[in-house]
């Protein structure tokens, strides 16, 4: 078990760049998910593949995605190439929120 201080990765990250940030959370945490959502993500998935090629990356599912977010999807997926968990809210819990009309 790795234990830190963390006041002290605060201060030892404070104005780095966003790589050796990624890079310091990599090495202390072996379950880091990178949670996609869209093209600004993929700055993140291509500098966590290039410190570490078994990054998990995830995205919610909410069955109204657009068709255009599952291709991008597919696209990042073969670009990288790394596995993209697409994960789904339960259904009935997810209609009874409202906001959109149901899907049959």
């Amino acid at each position: 078990m790795v234990t830190f201080d963390i006041q002290q990765l605060q201060i030892d990250t404070t104005h780095k760049n966003p790589r050796i940030i990624l890079k310091k959370a990599l090495e202390l945490f072996d379950n880091i998910a990178i949670a996609f959502s869209g093209a600004e993500d993929v700055a993140l998935i291509d500098m966590a593949v290039n410190i570490r090629k078994d990054i998990q990356v995830f995205s919610l599912d909410t069955g109204r995605l657009h068709p255009e977010t599952y291709r991008f999807i597919e696209k990042v997926r073969k670009h990288y190439p790394i596995d993209i968990e697409l994960l789904s809210p339960d259904r009935d819990v997810l209609d009874s929120l409202g906001g959109c009309p149901k899907i049959v």
